[in-house]
């Protein structure tokens, strides 16, 4: 029951929570798109309605000489960020990452802050 009266109160009064929603994710997609120019071959892919933004991490994997298989583990052990991994959703997905932006903007930067570092980082390292 509890339910129900949820989904007809949203129904009939959720315009204005919605188009807050609305904006708060187009904003914070912008502001990945523009966090990312810093972060040398990851790029958002078209974003689709969605708050789930796609990483195409293919520029960074042929730069750091990382296969797709291998990336996974370098967003969950080097930049500490638990995103899903675009391989599970099939083969087109491998390199890329998947990244939930309908959070507070701290941990949406947070979560930035991370990936710029681990990047750099990679990137800077001293060939073996």
């Amino acid at each position: 029951m509890l339910g129900l009266t949820a989904c007809q109160a949203a129904y009939k009064s959720g315009d204005v929570w919605l188009d807050a929603l609305r904006r708060h994710v187009e904003y914070a997609r912008r502001h990945v798109i523009r966090r990312l120019e810093r972060v040398p071959g990851i790029e958002v892919s078209p974003c689709e309605g969605t708050y789930l933004l796609w990483l195409d991490c293919s520029g960074l994997l042929e730069t750091a000489g990382l296969s797709a298989a291998e990336l996974d583990d370098f967003i969950t052990n080097q930049a500490g960020l638990w995103l899903d991994d675009g391989a599970l959703f099939g083969t087109g997905g491998a390199g890329f990452t998947r990244l939930n932006i309908a959070c507070p903007q701290a941990t949406l930067d947070e979560a930035l802050d991370r990936l710029e570092i681990a990047v750099h980082g990679l990137l800077t390292r001293p060939a073996a």
